[in-house]
């Protein structure tokens, strides 16, 4: 049996009516209840009873509808406030737009601007700082390289292709590149594994047996 002096008890009372108040104000943040009809706001007129004015009813309206946000409303009203603000200047016949078709045949029509971009191959380089530089333009149809012509072959992307490396292998034709330092091309090709080539954890008997009909697989990483 253990005794509590006196001390211990009022520290007990105090710590039970802070944890009773502090239960009680937390109950006052939350309502669950309806709000009374005479708290509503209610005005009147012609957008009675949720709003007060038109101002109030078309800026509602175009928040919602375009789902304008807190911060792109509260601009709007520092430049409305403005005593430099002025309606008359406001000129709807400004504001016009463009198709992208249209933008892109403006942008491939101005001299200046023509002769500043680039439209080859893929770049093999070591530092990567353009779009050619990087995979993705180096194996995409619309900005790389598609063909390419070696002793009297045409080779396309998404060939399956013989290299040699130590050996004759099977490989596919991922993209044409294009060596930055000496100019020369280099063909990105993606491993074709047989089965005796898959890593141990890829190895079944499932996979075997699929192997003896010539099925391959595509080594999917770096190469």
């Amino acid at each position: 049996m253990s005794l509590e002096s006196d001390e211990d008890y009022e520290t007990m009372s105090s710590d039970n009516e802070e944890r009773h108040d502090s239960d009680i104000s937390e109950e006052k943040l939350f309502v669950d209840e309806a709000l009374a009809k005479d708290k509503l706001p209610s005005f009147d007129g012609d957008f009675a009873p949720y709003f007060q004015n038109l101002t109030t009813a078309a800026l509602f309206c175009w928040i919602y509808k375009h789902n304008i946000s807190t911060n792109a409303y509260e601009d709007l009203v520092d430049i409305i406030m403005r005593p430099e603000f002025n309606r008359d200047h406001i000129d709807s016949k400004m504001a016009y737009q463009l198709s992208i078709s249209d933008i892109i045949w403006n942008v491939l029509n101005n001299p200046s601007l023509l002769k500043e971009m680039y439209f080859g191959a893929g770049v093999d380089s070591k530092t990567k700082s353009e779009s050619w530089h990087v995979r993705t333009w180096a194996e995409s149809p619309l900005f790389g390289q598609e063909q390419l012509m070696i002793s009297g072959e045409i080779y396309q992307c998404g060939d399956f292709v013989y290299y040699y490396d130590n050996e004759r292998k099977l490989g596919r034709l991922r993209a044409i590149l294009l060596n930055e330092e000496n100019q020369q091309y280099r063909l990105r090709i993606q491993k074709v594994l047989d089965y005796s080539d898959l890593p141990g954890n890829f190895k079944g008997e499932l996979r075997q047996n699929r192997s003896l009909s010539g099925e391959v697989w595509l080594q999917d990483e770096p190469f």
